[in-house]
């Protein structure tokens, strides 16, 4: 018989983190339900000292839910440790921490579903990060750095939010980017408005926009020779009879964010597509006939919605949000919001 899991505790992550090997280290968080199955790097004082880098231990960040609790930035550097991030990663961490407390993103929500929302992050700037966020072929898979960082993100939300599986998180079934979900911006072609000055964003800054996912979905258009059959291909992709909101207005939770391939950017820019009129496209094409709704999903709507015939997937042109990153080829993807309802968020890294 398995040991019961200790009452949840994250003031105690030091104890439970102290010393010993990686395995003594996975033990002792899977015993109190902290673990995310996977090997962790124990969080010895010298590397949360080269992690936090000279800033002081106790000083505070943010109050994370659902227990809630009041973070430092230490606790912030053990989850950066844990995760296998390298010295750097923290200033980027703690703003994705103050970006998840920010009540429009409603970590509460997602942390506390049952639907399989996950915690996403996208890192931008003007330039390269400092960091080393790898922008290129497998951007979203088997990256050290960037699968590390949205570990990190994910750990903190479970170690010090409290998200444990099977205790305040009841994801019936869950997914895979709630162990890590994190891409970045990459270099930006001529004549696009790169997703960082979109966000709002000072020259010369970084910063981190945190969304929540419901999950991926490839969209392979090998077949259109124009950048409009691109986005038709994008905009069919998108409304999921499955996740009508539960506003009875929308499909999805009110914002919908795309990875979108170099060559997909280049080819809008050489039609003249802006970011705002593929914005404006996806508004009006993104749609759903009311009539293809299954029969209690239809019942939920509004009589607005009834009279209108469709549902579209965003509130607002705006709503579309797309990121330009990856490698080579035609492969784009498609995160969906989850419908339970959450603003992606912006927080400069400082």
């Amino acid at each position: 018989m398995s040991e019961p899991a200790a009452p949840l505790d994250p003031a105690g992550l030091r104890v439970v983190t102290a010393g010993g090997s990686a395995d003594d280290a996975v033990t002792r968080l899977d015993r109190h339900g902290l673990g995310d199955g996977l090997p962790v790097v124990p969080p010895t004082r010298p590397r949360v000292t080269a992690m936090l880098a000279g800033r002081a231990p106790d000083e505070p960040v943010t109050e994370l839910v659902p227990l809630p609790y009041a973070t430092t930035v230490e606790d912030v550097a053990l989850c950066a440790v844990l995760a296998g991030c390298e010295p750097g990663a923290l200033p980027y961490l703690v703003a994705a921490v103050h970006a998840v407390a920010a009540p429009e993103f409603n970590l509460l929500g997602i942390s506390t579903t049952t639907g399989n929302a996950a915690v996403g992050v996208v890192v931008h700037g003007d330039g390269p990060p400092r960091y080393g966020f790898d922008t290129g072929a497998n951007c979203l898979g088997p990256s050290r750095v960037n699968a590390g960082f949205g570990r990190a993100l994910a750990l903190a939300c479970r170690l010090l939010g409290g998200a444990v599986p099977g205790v305040l998180d009841m994801a019936t079934l869950g997914q895979p980017a709630k162990l890590a979900l994190c891409l970045a911006e990459g270099e930006v072609p001529s004549g696009w408005t790169s997703w960082h000055r979109s966000r709002g964003c000072a020259s010369g800054s970084e910063a981190v926009t945190v969304f929540g996912a419901a999950g991926l979905l490839e969209v392979a258009d090998t077949w259109s020779d124009s950048a409009r059959g691109l986005l038709e291909s994008l905009a069919s992709a998108t409304p999921l009879p499955a996740a009508v909101s539960a506003s009875g207005e929308l499909v999805g939770g009110g914002q919908q964010l795309y990875v979108l391939p170099p060559e997909w950017v280049v080819r809008l820019v050489a039609e003249g597509w802006t970011r705002e009129s593929v914005g404006a496209f996806l508004y009006e094409h993104a749609v759903l006939a009311v009539d293809r709704l299954p029969a209690g999903a239809a019942s939920r709507l509004t009589d607005r919605a009834r009279e209108r015939g469709v549902l579209r997937c965003a509130a607002s042109p705006d709503d579309f949000l797309l990121v330009c990153t990856g490698g080579t080829g035609v492969k784009a993807a498609y995160l969906p919001s989850w419908p339970g309802g959450s603003r992606a968020v912006t927080r400069p890294v400082v």
